[in-house]
């Protein structure tokens, strides 16, 4: 399983000059680091077939496993691993799939609410996502609209908001 950490930094306390540049300057946060260490632990109990963790996102009370692969190896058969890693860290814990399709990372990341379309705004200094979900799912988002909204930004590396038709 490859993680956002070398090799070595995921089995030990400490993080080397490269790793610990990264988490410097904001290409990895310390959240990655834990669930790449805590990960290499579960590894040695589930086995991780052709899977890679690639970021995680914090969202008040939820912790988003941004994934590239089988995504089905790491939530674990009956969901085990995504139970002990929510044991672990104390809050909910969600997989979803890292793809080209923006609007399927959204969707994944929501929950069962329906997205029904991104509308890219291009501004000179940034890019803002507007995502549209359908009005009478407001209630079936996993998370508060605001934590989605960080999320969703953070996904797709630009301003995002969620509006409700």
């Amino acid at each position: 399983m490859r993680t956002p950490l070398c090799e070595i930094d995921v089995k030990r306390e400490d993080l080397c000059s490269d790793c610990q540049k990264r988490l410097d300057g904001g290409q990895i946060n310390e959240l990655d680091v834990r669930v790449s260490r805590s990960l290499h632990k579960l590894g040695k109990k589930f086995f991780f077939k052709n899977v890679d963790f690639d970021k995680a996102l914090e969202l008040n009370e939820l912790i988003v496993l941004v994934c590239e692969g089988n995504i089905g190896s790491l939530i674990g058969k009956k969901g085990r691993v995504v139970a002990e890693l929510t044991a672990e860290f104390g809050k909910k814990v969600r997989v979803i799939e890292k793809s080209a399709d923006e609007k399927k990372m959204v969707q994944d990341l929501v929950g069962t609410a329906r997205v029904l379309g991104i509308n890219k705004v291009f501004d000179p200094k940034k890019t803002i996502h507007r995502v549209i979900i359908a009005e009478q799912d407001k209630g079936k988002m996993i998370a508060h609209q605001e934590a989605l909204e960080k999320g969703i930004s953070e996904l797709l590396q630009g301003e995002a908001t969620i509006e409700f038709e």
